[in-house]
């Protein structure tokens, strides 16, 4: 070996632990910052429910509740897209490609754009005048059907008009800059809760409170992407010349293997209100609602941290670092683990005591449901740390035949369940298929397909 050859070798291992190290402190401080922001966001969402509890009472709390679950469900009308983006620009990054990025981005926006302005449309159409709280079977008394009604109507507009913001949020990830993007919407969950405070004090009703309190996450969704596309990588500014049709149709096959996964993520991990709505009524959706909410910190932390690896496993496997993507799998399912058994066990001891302060005394709880609720959150944390591998691994197929079988026997068990011990089962029924569908079947072949990849990168 030459001296140049020498020299060359040095520089590439210098390079490989320039980039991991960069792989991990990006991901660290995304990680941190996401974590303070989601403190401030479950912060905001306890008092709101106070608020709510106290202003409009336990009813109108419970549609709160499943309006709230509603607008995180604004990932299903893109189809995918934005999760098939982030691993496309995060390859594009790892191979100096900034050509594939900004086509990427302008196919990816443009058609949610379109969508958007057609699902507002028909919105602003026909919201108004559709009977939801019928169609959704809620048991509501007769002076609340019309408040509902409208509250709906606003919050599906506020959901149109979100679908071609969630493009910040993708490229911000993806460019492992999701800190960045955190930022903004921890401004923006602040401005919330101040804008709940002044519509109390004007005795607003449901509608507004509604409008006004997720209308400031959109501003922060708006004022990222403005941050992104006009002051820090103006190059990537979504323009129609580079909308490429070919590489929309490359984004939409992929991204219809997310979509399917998340549709059926939803059905398992978000459809508990409104099962319970269904089976208990209105007023059960706000107890067991706000012990979730106590509960779901738990998986609010620990996300915080492995979301940010989705973009780094693709990183990764572009430079071939199975090495570094074996040993962040592990550290990462250990950390989750520790996590949720520790912060579960506290929640236990006092979650019960905090509902009741937050929603009223005279809420009964029933003594094991907390420890259902542990054991719920402590497998969705572990399925969400191999869920960042495949995910970041592009490995979908398998995930999206498995999805919706688990997504049917949720909702059958649920309901079973449900009926059988009452709302500890609707629980329980997430527990079990996390931890057969989720963690056993998908993670399982997820670690079987990294292994196949290495072998391939060795033997190639």
């Amino acid at each position: 070996m030459n001296i140049s050859q020498k020299v060359g070798k040095i520089y590439e291992q210098a390079k490989d632990r320039f980039t991991k190290d960069s792989r991990n402190s990006q991901a660290a401080l995304t990680g941190i910052v996401t974590l303070s922001v989601r403190f401030i966001s479950v912060v905001s969402g306890l008092l709101s429910i106070s608020i709510i509890a106290r202003y409009l009472g336990k009813e109108q709390l419970g549609i709160w509740l499943l309006l709230s679950t509603f607008m995180n469900w604004v990932s299903l009308a893109d189809f995918g897209l934005t999760n098939s983006l982030t691993n496309v620009l995060a390859t594009a990054l790892a191979k100096d490609d900034p050509q594939t990025s900004k086509q990427s981005v302008a196919s990816a926006f443009f058609p949610m754009l379109a969508l958007g302005i057609l699902l507002l449309s028909s919105v602003l159409g026909s919201s108004f005048f559709v009977p939801w709280e019928q169609i959704l079977q809620l048991k509501l008394s007769a002076s609340l059907q019309q408040d509902t009604r409208s509250a709906i109507a606003v919050c599906m507009c506020l959901f149109a008009i979100r679908i071609p913001l969630s493009i910040p949020r993708c490229v911000y990830n993806a460019y492992q800059q999701g800190y960045t993007y955190q930022l903004w919407i921890g401004l923006a969950n602040i401005l919330s809760l101040i804008s709940l405070f002044v519509a109390q004090y004007y005795q607003a009703n449901l509608p507004w409170l509604i409008g006004t309190f997720f209308g400031m996450v959109i501003i922060g969704d708006l004022l990222a992407g403005i941050q992104l596309f006009y002051f820090r990588q103006p190059w990537l500014k979504p323009r129609l010349s580079n909308y490429n049709p070919v590489l929309f149709k490359d984004l939409i096959k992929v991204g219809f293997q997310f979509w399917i996964a998340q549709i059926c993520s939803i059905c398992i991990f978000q459809t508990d209100l409104i099962i319970i709505s269904q089976l208990f009524g209105a007023i059960e959706v706000g107890t067991y609602g706000v012990l979730l909410k106590l509960f779901s910190t738990i998986d609010v932390v620990s996300s915080s941290f492995l979301l940010p690896l989705w973009p780094a496993y693709s990183d990764a496997k572009a430079r071939g670092d199975y090495k570094w993507i074996k040993k962040t799998l592990r550290n990462s399912i250990f950390s989750v683990s520790i996590w949720s058994v520790s912060a579960g066990g506290l929640l236990i001891i006092f979650s019960p005591m905090l509902v009741r302060y937050l929603v009223g005394k005279d809420v009964y709880i029933p003594p094991d449901l907390p420890l259902y609720m542990l054991l719920t959150y402590t497998l969705i944390c572990i399925g969400n740390s191999t869920a960042m591998l495949v995910n970041g691994l592009g490995e979908l197929k398998f995930q999206s035949f498995v999805a919706p079988i688990s997504a049917i026997a949720n909702l059958v068990l649920s309901i079973s369940l449900g009926k059988a011990i009452g709302l500890q089962g609707v629980t329980l029924a997430t527990a079990i298929c996390t931890f057969v569908f989720s963690i056993v079947l998908v993670g399982g072949n997820g670690i079987l397909v990294m292994r196949r990849s290495e072998l391939k990168s060795r033997i190639g």
